[in-house]
């Protein structure tokens, strides 16, 4: 019998956008994520009101298989950061941490980092197709939905 070995991958990036933190940060909030991430459907478990907090647990319905389960660990509003915890149990682990900060003539830089730890082979296959290329055009159109939403107060649609 073989041995599972887990793969481990990290992915960062940093995309501007076209307004201050007070503004761009709470489109990183759950329920403000939906403004401009076409179906982005939170489902949340805790709390009732949906209020974006440390230890808020929502779900988020899988393609296929089960849901990913979302978890608020660390959430700092003054200081624009908020970091998930996502578990998908039969595939792998993983942590999305997004730190605003002020640019310059009103933008915002927001860094966004991605960690994924495979639970099974599946994951493994998952993290390895998680490669730098696909991590920067996947930031590429966040920056660009998003600052179509702060332009327009539309989501832009996704077609890949």
């Amino acid at each position: 019998m073989s041995q599972f070995e887990a793969s481990h991958v990290e992915r960062s990036a940093t995309i501007t956008l076209l307004a201050p933190p007070g503004k761009v940060f709470p489109l990183f909030e759950p329920v403000g994520e939906k403004a401009w991430a076409a179906g982005w459907e939170p489902r949340f478990v805790y709390p009732q009101d949906e209020e974006a907090r440390e230890g808020a647990v929502f779900k988020v319905e899988a393609e296929s298989g089960p849901d990913t389960i979302w978890v608020i660990s660390r959430y700092d509003r003054e200081r624009h950061m908020i970091e998930y915890l996502t578990v998908k149990y039969d595939t792998r682990v993983g942590r999305i941490c997004v730190e605003v900060a002020g640019g310059s003539e009103g933008t915002s830089v927001a860094k966004v980092t991605y960690t994924f730890t495979a639970l099974t082979e599946q994951g493994n296959a998952l993290n390895g197709s998680f490669t730098e290329d696909h991590y920067r055009h996947k930031m590429h159109w966040w920056e660009k939905a998003i600052n179509h939403y702060l332009r327009t107060g539309e989501t832009l649609v996704h077609h890949e």
